[in-house]
């Protein structure tokens, strides 16, 4: 509706100062004009007062009206007053707090949405902040069984978010065999759900189109530029792993070190960590997001190589408190184009290389000391299992080890 058209109710209780109508007009440029301005029959207004202001300040001639004529003369009175009255309720000011950071740490501006600065003070208060939060001992039982679905893991994984981790960059162009509903939980039971709710069946496709980016918010599954699906590694997983098995200040090997989760989350704790990775790009990727989060002094080693040059990659005189890592589960995500890529050989060939690197990193291992490898199945071409599991565990016991456990992790 032309803004010209509008009567203001002259007798509006409610005040409007500068600053707020400011705040009001900041606030539609940057998420556009989604609340309508109430009014009557006549055009005068009955709710909207500060966003009609807002937008004679901004020079906007057209608005969005929502005209009411089913409200008796006290309804309109009374609805003006309890519009206002109504958002006058307290805050749960630690999630308010927590809420802002989490926005400002994006780079978004709180003050465009009303909100004082002051109230999470200065960028590097609030990673001060995220560090001491960070640093307190997340303790879960020692059981064999994580469940990542809880809310106190969520709220961790959150806090780690909040930080600035994005354990995906770097990988934008990798590829990956498999579909969505074999590596996103809970895909077929989402989908009736939906189906339920408009009466019909819906394909593959469509269900996709409309609800893929929902899923994947729940996952800590992403896709890539090439459409492939990418694993990101919990930072919470690292952080329990790191105190459970790993000395307090102690060292970590990584001989598939992929993304910046793991490196980061150990330097962040006060961990000495050595990651290897075939690809250029994923290390030069890793080490910038490593200086956004981290002191200069306190930067994890991440070294371009291969894991089968581990011996001229390392100081030679390198032992290490910890071995974790998340090897490539042989062809299932493509990583990179070079041809030593364990994920672009036969599998005779990923056998017999895989099994040598994990020799060469148990060498690296102090007495009486852990690793831990993240792994799933792999499927042959006839989709059968090929226990990649238990050739893990072969290969650890064939290079020295001895197998101490099972941990299962349960996903959203």
């Amino acid at each position: 509706m032309d803004i010209n058209l509008l009567k203001p109710y002259a007798n509006n209780a409610k005040l409007h100062p500068a600053k707020q109508i400011k705040m009001v007009a900041d606030s539609i440029k940057e998420f556009g004009f989604n609340q309508p301005i109430v009014v009557d029959q006549n055009n005068e207004i009955i709710v909207g007062h500060g966003r009609y202001l807002a937008a004679k300040s901004l020079g906007l001639t057209d608005v969005p009206v929502l005209v009411k004529t089913d409200l008796t003369p006290v309804q309109v009175m009374a609805y003006r007053l309890a519009d206002n009255k109504l958002n006058e309720s307290d805050w749960e000011q630690n999630l308010l707090v927590a809420e802002l950071k989490l926005i400002d740490a994006q780079g978004f501006n709180v003050e465009l949405i009303g909100f004082d600065k002051g109230l999470i003070g200065s960028p590097a208060e609030t990673i001060k902040e995220a560090t001491l939060n960070l640093s307190e001992r997340f303790i879960i039982p020692p059981i064999s069984v994580l469940d990542t679905r809880q809310a106190y893991w969520m709220q961790r994984k959150k806090n780690w978010y909040g930080v600035g981790l994005r354990g995906g960059e770097g990988r934008e162009a990798m590829e990956a065999v498999g579909g969505f509903t074999g590596n996103i939980p809970g895909y077929y039971s989402i989908k009736k759900r939906e189906e339920a709710k408009i009466g019909r069946e819906m394909s593959k496709e469509e269900f996709e189109e409309k609800f893929l980016d929902q899923m994947l918010a729940s996952t800590t599954v992403q896709t890539t530029d090439a459409g492939g699906l990418l694993s990101v590694f919990d930072p919470v997983l690292c952080e329990v792993m790191y105190k459970w098995f790993c000395p307090t200040k102690g060292s970590i090997l990584d001989p598939f070190s992929g993304g910046s989760t793991r490196g980061v989350v150990a330097s962040f704790l006060d961990y000495k960590y050595y990651g290897i990775d075939l690809s250029e790009k994923q290390v030069k990727a890793n080490q910038e997001q490593a200086l956004k989060i981290l002191p200069a002094d306190k930067q994890p080693t991440w070294i371009r190589g291969n894991s089968l040059d581990m011996d001229s990659l390392l100081p030679a005189d390198l032992k290490v408190d910890f071995i974790f890592s998340c090897p490539p589960y042989f062809d299932y995500e493509v990583y990179t184009d070079d041809p030593a890529d364990l994920s672009n050989v036969s599998y005779e060939v990923f056998t017999k290389q895989y099994a040598e690197i994990i020799a060469k990193s148990v060498a690296r291992l102090k007495d009486n000391r852990f690793a831990v490898f993240c792994t799933g199945e792999v499927r042959d071409e006839d989709g059968y299992y090929r226990d990649f599991n238990d050739l893990t565990k072969r290969a650890f016991v064939q290079a020295g080890a001895k197998f101490y456990n099972d941990l299962i992790i349960i996903t959203p």
